[in-house]
């Protein structure tokens, strides 16, 4: 018998497609250089230890661009995935949807108003409000005491095998996501379906 009353999405990667990079290469010269030095600065915002408006304050600063600018191409950047939010849709009568996210808290809130996600979600686990980020063991088992749920209670879909591993070693049951057929397909194989 199918347990399972919470379903735990990751956001980028599998709620929406980050555009972040394809907006940088097209509007920033020598965007290569700046890499590394967001791929840091992403773990630290993620973590809510540094602010993301700030770092992109200080990017659009160095890089000579307007901050509004550069801000609205992040935010713009982004993308829905149609087909996970649809077949989301057809899942919010039978479960509690929630995202649990390694995410920055100021731009996600954006995210929240650009795709309406509080139409598709009943709740938002956003790591920096946690100073916490997937694949620590804490965050899961700060979502499962948040939502008041056991490990059999919840299923965890997410891009990252690494954060499928750690959820799995905790025993929430997981899945990584490759597309949304496969998703669905899998889901649905798992009598998890609307």
């Amino acid at each position: 018998m199918n347990k399972v009353k919470v379903l735990l999405f990751d956001f980028t990667g599998v709620i929406a497609i980050d555009g972040f990079w394809d907006w940088m290469g097209k509007n920033i010269s020598n965007i290569e250089e700046y890499r590394n030095y967001f791929k840091e600065k992403a773990i630290k915002w993620d973590k809510g230890d540094i602010s993301i408006r700030e770092e992109v304050k200080k990017f659009a600063a160095r890089v000579n661009v307007p901050f509004i600018k550069v801000w609205q191409g992040i935010v713009g950047g982004f993308k829905a995935n149609e087909g996970m939010l649809e077949f989301i849709s057809s899942l919010k009568p039978k479960y509690k949807i929630v995202i649990l996210s390694n995410f920055p808290r100021e731009l996600f809130n954006e995210l929240i108003k650009k795709f309406s996600l509080t139409s598709y979600f009943d709740g938002f686990i956003i790591s920096s409000d946690y100073h916490l980020i997937k694949p620590d063991p804490k965050f899961y088992m700060v979502a499962l005491s948040k939502l008041q749920i056991k490990k059999d209670e919840c299923f965890f879909i997410d891009d990252k095998m690494e954060n499928v591993n750690a959820a799995q070693k905790l025993g929430i049951k997981s899945i990584l996501y490759k597309d949304s057929d496969q998703c669905t397909f899998e889901l649905k194989k798992l009598d998890i379906s609307g």
